[in-house]
């Protein structure tokens, strides 16, 4: 499954990079002392009318697939902030749709980012989620920044918040973030990610947001 969505993405960004204003690979590592270790991944691709396309695997839930379409809208000054607006269908363990919404602001060096999603399942195998991944972060050189990050899970029997940390290595359109969730417990969760983010003619910025509670 992974091999075939990562195909997928390679194909897309060869197909829509010609017509995209940005687009953007993720790839995520999950690991801890007690929870299996898990592999997630993230295309998207904004178009020159930003219209808005997401493929992800092993995301929104494990075993699935997941595709959305949205629009973006955005501006870049002293004060930048991009919004995007998202519907989307889950396939393969699951079924579903999902709503979602990701959030971009900047400020000189300063940044924030939300990612807002409910996600309904339609053959009843899970629990339907609303789910919440923030972060706040400082990008002192053009090779790094550092911050801190927020998930919080709405279950129908349960409701889970998590709180950790992130560092980044940059070096062109490239990034290797690393967040530590619960870095003071004796179980913490570390992710380890691969990030590449292409804009035409604009800087690049810090990519985020990883589902990693399913």
């Amino acid at each position: 499954m992974r091999s075939t969505a990562l195909l997928i993405a390679c194909m897309l960004c060869v197909i829509i990079k010609p017509l995209a204003q940005k687009a953007n690979m993720e790839q995520y590592y999950q690991t801890s002392k007690t929870a299996p270790s898990q592999v997630f991944g993230i295309a998207g691709f904004n178009t020159k009318n930003n219209w808005h396309t997401e493929l992800r695997y092993n995301y929104d839930a494990l075993e699935s697939y997941s595709l959305y379409f949205g629009k973006t809208f955005s501006k870049e000054n002293d004060f930048s902030y991009s919004i995007t607006t998202m519907l989307g269908g889950v396939a393969g363990r699951y079924q579903g749709v999902s709503v979602a919404s990701n959030i971009d602001l900047d400020y000189k060096n300063f940044y924030l980012s939300s990612q807002l999603q409910y996600t309904s399942f339609t053959n009843w195998k899970q629990d339907n989620y609303f789910y919440n991944w923030s972060e706040v972060g400082y990008q002192p050189t053009d090779w790094f920044y550092f911050g801190t990050a927020l998930q919080h899970t709405w279950l129908s029997k349960e409701n889970g918040l998590s709180a950790g940390i992130l560092g980044s290595l940059c070096y062109k359109n490239f990034s290797l973030p690393l967040y530590v969730f619960s870095p003071l417990s004796k179980e913490p969760l570390y992710i380890f990610s691969l990030v590449y983010e292409w804009k035409s003619n604009k800087k690049n910025k810090p990519a985020n947001k990883l589902d990693i509670t399913k």
